[in-house]
């Protein structure tokens, strides 16, 4: 069984951030404290499972990981004039959960961030966002410029679609 301290960082928009310190990059987002429970939950077995088909363990708590990443949000959150509340919870996942995650399932990569809106509309949470962009090393500039070209790229793939399907 893998336990991970999960934090919760409510949002000014309404709904929460989660997000799992000891797993790198792991994000997920609710609009209600038991949803973004169950999406950090699933993407935590997401990223688990690939650790495994590497055949390495998973990285366990840290202490030190978890401190630092309440400070950076606690920071994050003082900058922008926002409540300065967080919640940590104790999330589970048994072996089991790992041989039955939608990696296994089909093959997909791991998991980072767990949405239930279109990421794509911008409705990623302030939170979450402020985590990825944390997470990836960039800076905010050098983020905003990969996200930027990304969408350019995806774009120009759906208005090459629309142009061979006419």
């Amino acid at each position: 069984m893998l336990k991970y301290t999960v934090i919760l960082e409510p949002e000014n928009t309404g709904g929460f951030s989660a997000h799992c310190p000891s797993m790198p990059g792991c994000v997920a987002q609710g609009e209600n404290k038991e949803s973004a429970i169950e999406n950090i939950r699933v993407a935590i077995i997401s990223a688990a499972s690939a650790w495994q088909e590497d055949d390495l363990n998973a990285p366990e708590d840290s202490i030190d990981q978890i401190a630092d990443e309440m400070f950076e949000i606690l920071a994050s959150r003082q900058r922008e004039n926002l409540s300065l509340a967080l919640e940590a919870v104790e999330v589970l996942v048994q072996s089991d959960d790992l041989s039955q995650s939608p990696l296994a399932e089909n093959e997909m990569g791991p998991l980072t961030l767990t949405v239930q809106e279109n990421p794509v509309k911008g409705n990623i949470k302030p939170g979450a966002l402020r985590a990825l962009i944390r997470h990836s090393g960039m800076t905010h500039d050098e983020f905003m410029g990969y996200i930027q070209t990304e969408s350019n790229i995806i774009q120009m793939v759906i208005n090459k679609n629309i142009v061979l399907e006419s």
